[in-house]
């Protein structure tokens, strides 16, 4: 048998947006599904919340940028 040389594999991530699909919830809410990317893999995982949660999370983040905004230039109250 002969020797394997060692190789070099590149690959490039997507840049497609998440994929939204809409699924009933038990309770009768209706949950929002996205396929979003993972660092360091090709396999989106699928992330299922609720209207309320998307709302909460994106005020919490939000909120982060506002502080992290407000500490780096030192405008601290």
């Amino acid at each position: 048998m002969g020797a394997v040389a060692g190789g070099l594999v590149l690959a490039c991530a997507s840049a497609q947006p998440p994929r939204k699909t809409a699924d009933a919830a038990p309770q009768g809410q209706e949950l929002v599904c996205e396929e979003t990317p993972v660092t360091g893999s090709h396999i989106p995982r699928r992330v299922c919340r609720s209207a309320q949660q998307m709302k909460e999370d994106r005020e919490r983040a939000q909120k982060e940028r506002q502080e992290a905004s407000r500490t780096e230039t030192g405008n601290n109250p």
